[in-house]
């Protein structure tokens, strides 16, 4: 442990070694007991900071006042984080050889094994089946008239009899989740 200074009342408080940086007051009465103004924020919370919003999208106003403010920091002789830096061209990336691990060439490739109905549903095909299908009946089930949600495209024929009717947007019906199972359990 180690002691350190309330910087509001003067006494002295333990804190860890991993908090030195972290802690200036003894208590929580103490924290509010000082003014707002703070002291500057370090360069290490400046890059957490900076890491934490990193891929943030903002709302068109607050872009416009970040972009005012930065065109004027660099009027004022500021200049950018990335100039002078290399920029990476696809072009490089292009002529990069990396080696192609899929299929047979994967190490855990067993020969293909994978069942042609999961295949059928990965395909695709599928997708835009689904997707028609569930276009076709407006995104609503059709048995309690819930719109939106986690929706199902269901088959009327069977998936796995029905070959020839697997794709046909008139053989399936959108279903919710909640639906789609108590019609599967009526059936067993």
């Amino acid at each position: 442990m180690i002691t350190k200074l309330c910087d509001a009342c003067k006494k002295e408080f333990q804190v860890w070694p991993y908090q030195k940086d972290e802690y200036r007051f003894c208590s929580a009465e103490c924290r509010k007991k000082l003014p707002r103004n703070r002291k500057p924020m370090k360069e290490k919370t400046k890059e957490k900071i900076g890491k934490a919003n990193q891929g943030r999208e903002y709302s068109k106003v607050i872009r416009e006042k970040i972009s005012k403010i930065k065109k004027e920091q660099f009027k004022n002789g500021l200049t950018p984080w990335n100039k002078g830096k290399k920029v990476w061209i696809g072009e490089k990336r292009k002529n990069l050889k990396i080696p192609n691990f899929s299929g047979e060439l994967h190490w855990n490739w067993q020969g293909g094994i994978t069942p042609e109905s999961i295949k059928a549903r990965q395909c695709l095909e599928y997708e835009i089946w689904r997707m028609e299908v569930l276009k076709k009946d407006k995104f609503t089930c059709r048995l309690c008239n819930k719109k939106g949600g986690k929706l199902v495209a269901h088959h009327l024929n069977l998936f796995s009899k029905f070959v020839e009717l697997r794709y046909s947007v008139e053989n399936g019906m959108t279903l919710c989740r909640g639906c789609h199972s108590k019609l599967h359990n009526k059936k067993d």
